[in-house]
């Protein structure tokens, strides 16, 4: 395989850079819903109102969370193609796993809330 040596340097650095932005969308995430969080608890409207906002919050946040994610998961995808070693392969399935049970915990906040998220997509009724 020596004629394809010269494309696993440009697979390393697309993973690293598929890595460093999910990271940066995470981190960007916590960032914002932070500063969202202090608006809020400032200026503390109502109880149900800042309820509202926090669940709608958390849900922004793990979206954020889930995205950067699935970056970190193509990432490390790309580098355990390119170089499999068990190292890689149990980093990659820890990373599946938490992504995983983050999904499941995004699911059960969306159905229990009280906010509902409304699809652009779907016809309008009324």
């Amino acid at each position: 395989m020596p004629e394809f040596e010269y494309i696993f340097p440009v697979f390393n650095y697309i993973s690293l850079g598929v890595g460093v932005f999910g990271i940066i969308v995470i981190v960007l995430g916590a960032i914002r819903t932070f500063a969202k969080v202090i608006l809020i608890e400032i200026s503390r409207d109502t109880e149900r109102k800042t309820t509202k906002e926090r669940q709608k919050l958390r849900r922004q946040l793990s979206s954020y969370l889930l995205l950067g994610l699935e970056l970190l998961i193509a990432g490390d995808v790309i580098r355990t193609i390119i170089r499999p070693n068990l190292e890689e392969i149990a980093v990659l399935g820890c990373i599946v796993i938490i992504s995983l049970l983050q999904m499941k915990l995004c699911a059960k906040w969306s159905q229990n809330s009280d906010v509902s998220i409304k699809n652009p997509l779907s016809p309008k009724q009324g």
